[in-house]
């Protein structure tokens, strides 16, 4: 069964590119290697149904985002390698997708520095702690309960009553 998941996850995407591609015309798939396009198809996933194998190609619009039609991160990387690849008819094209990838990686890398870097662990655990105590001053106060005791109540209501019958009296 995990085998089966895990093909599930490595074909999907072939199914996605698949679709893309179809959504795309020829004039796309011609620029494409006829061993890579096999790759492809090779690796679509499919089921049985009486003996015929049905596969599971999605429809896209491409007039709207991929990204809104749920196409996998796993498929845009392979698109992506395809447009670089076959699709770019300048090299400021090229330059241009070169940029954004590093742009892109360095974007991530801030983030992770930020998030797990060794710089400044304690200081920022300490703001942390500082704007939590900020935030919820009342939970760190103690608290002062005015009730009386349970003996003191009945040494009031003793007298309270004694008190009342001299007055009827």
């Amino acid at each position: 069964m995990d085998n089966n998941i895990k093909e599930q996850v490595i074909r999907n995407p072939y199914n996605e590119v698949y679709g893309i591609l179809y959504a795309l015309g020829n004039n796309f798939i011609y620029k494409i290697p006829k061993e890579i396009l096999n790759n492809i198809s090779r690796n679509l996933m499919y089921k049985i149904e009486n003996g015929k194998k049905i596969y599971d190609i999605p429809k896209y619009d491409l007039k709207i985002s991929l990204k809104i039609q749920g196409v996998s991160k796993e498929a845009l990387a392979i698109i992506y390698c395809l447009y670089y690849n076959y699709w770019c008819d300048s090299n400021k094209e090229r330059i241009y997708l070169q940029n954004l990838i590093r742009n892109n990686e360095k974007k991530i890398e801030k983030s992770k520095v930020e998030k797990y870097g060794n710089v400044n662990i304690f200081s920022n655990k300490d703001k942390q702690d500082k704007q939590e105590k900020l935030e919820k001053p009342e939970e760190n106060m103690l608290i002062t309960i005015n009730e009386k005791k349970w003996y003191k109540e009945i040494f009031a209501k003793l007298f309270y009553k004694k008190s009342n019958k001299r007055r009827k009296n």
